[in-house]
């Protein structure tokens, strides 16, 4: 990890309380196959071996299209739109949060 501050308590207030949410509504309800869910993270995982920011940030990008399709998918399937449309807000939140993180640098 790099060991920055900055970057680390911005995944912990964007993405952990997105995932435990996320997490604990599937994982309830659909069975969990943990050897896909460790080889999607492979790319990423060979992108940072490597050291190639750019590979890095385009398995990032397509695992978290993925990983949100299905969670959108799974949410909206179960119970309605309104818990979808939560999930749909973090993503957006998260993404502005991005781009302005981008701006910065």
């Amino acid at each position: 990890m790099s060991h920055n501050e900055y970057v680390l308590e911005a995944l912990r207030r964007a993405l952990l309380p997105f995932f435990a949410f996320s997490a604990i509504r599937i994982v309830s309800r659909h069975p969990f196959d943990l050897l896909q869910d460790a080889q999607s993270h492979y790319p990423l995982l060979e992108a940072i071996k490597s050291k190639d920011p750019e590979a890095a940030q385009k398995a990032f990008e397509a695992a978290w299209a993925e990983w949100l399709s299905k969670t959108r998918s799974y949410v909206s399937d179960e119970v309605g739109d309104a818990p979808a449309q939560r999930v749909n807000r973090m993503a957006e939140t998260h993404q502005i949060r991005e781009r302005k993180g981008q701006k910065q640098s």
